[in-house]
């Protein structure tokens, strides 16, 4: 059963490739053209955003001027910087924001060259600095809640609607989404070109497989009842005639030895002129339309029909030779 699926897994490994090839392209350019879209047309600033009306998915993109300072740093296979922000118009509401170090913010404009306050301390800011925020709200508890309650110098209670408990703003690079969606559409791209590899593949080896086919029903020469002679045409007997006398036979088992002898043709004769002498024997066979057909048995292990002179394989003339000597009954 094993070396069963593994055979069919090697026969359509093309197949099976494509699929996974189309599957995970579908996947990767379908995800990330809905969160590249949604970054760059459906997000919501800032001040839009109130704790009481967050949750998961929510897409922002808006112009930053300043932050309340990196309160934190979270290490693991990539560091990621903890800030604190504050949302919706009042500004009397915060969140952290997660940025890892690798994102593209390490620029000239990156987050950390913004202006600095501490919560409560906003003012209208005049500059030209600005970062283009590009973040998705994430359902996350977040990590540095018990030093908010010390600087708000709130109780749990009263501190969960002054700063989000349930979630965080994940800083992204739209341009992240961009390329893995380029790579899904290169994926789909690649899983069509296996596929129809494959396709063209399987159509050139059944092409092969007719040709070889065609090729070998025109070179190998099919039996003599394969040639259609008794098609749908009952045998009553079949009558064995030579010098010396006859015998006629009766019994479906001999009658089909002797059909079956006579069917294993080999090879068809192309020297009928040149055939010299007689037939040793000759099998007639008596139709259930009162027609006879007549096959002729000669040495060299040829057979005479109406068609003209074959040669059978060495084990059907045999055969044949022991019904006629009466070793076989």
């Amino acid at each position: 059963m094993a070396n069963g699926l593994v055979s069919k897994i090697y026969k359509h490994r093309f197949n099976i490739i494509a699929g996974l090839f189309l599957i995970l392209g579908v996947i990767f350019a379908v995800e990330n053209f809905i969160v590249f879209t949604n970054l760059n047309y459906k997000g919501k600033r800032m001040d839009e955003l109130s704790i009481g009306s967050l949750h998961k998915g929510i897409y922002i993109k808006d112009n930053m001027t300043y932050t309340y300072g990196n309160v934190g740093e979270l290490t693991g296979r990539k560091s990621t910087q903890i800030y604190l922000v504050d949302i919706g118009s009042e500004r009397n509401q915060y969140m952290e924001m997660l940025v890892k170090k690798s994102s593209f913010y390490q620029k000239d404009n990156d987050i950390e060259k913004l202006h600095t306050f501490f919560p409560g301390g906003y003012k209208v800011l005049n500059t030209s600095r600005k970062v283009k925020l590009y973040a998705i709200v994430e359902k996350n508890k977040p990590l540095l809640y018990d030093f908010y309650k010390e600087l708000f110098n709130n109780k749990s209670d009263d501190l969960k609607n002054v700063v989000s408990k349930d979630y965080v703003i994940r800083v992204v690079n739209p341009d992240d989404y961009k390329r893995n969606m380029i790579g899904g559409i290169f994926l789909i791209i690649l899983g069509g070109i296996v596929y129809a590899y494959a396709h063209l593949k399987k159509k050139k080896e059944r092409e092969n497989d007719n040709t070889a086919e065609d090729t070998e029903n025109e070179t190998k020469p099919k039996g003599l009842f394969s040639r259609g002679v008794l098609e749908g045409r009952e045998v009553l007997s079949v009558e064995l005639v030579w010098e010396e006398g006859n015998i006629i036979f009766k019994e479906k088992s001999m009658i089909e030895r002797i059909i079956n002898a006579l069917d294993d043709v080999v090879d068809e004769s192309d020297d009928f002129a040149s055939v010299q002498g007689n037939a040793i024997c000759t099998f007639m066979f008596q139709l259930e339309d009162c027609t006879d057909i007549i096959f002729e048995m000669w040495a060299e292990k040829r057979i005479k029909s109406v068609g003209g002179f074959y040669y059978i394989s060495e084990n059907a003339y045999n055969e044949l030779y022991d019904i006629w000597k009466g070793k076989v009954y």
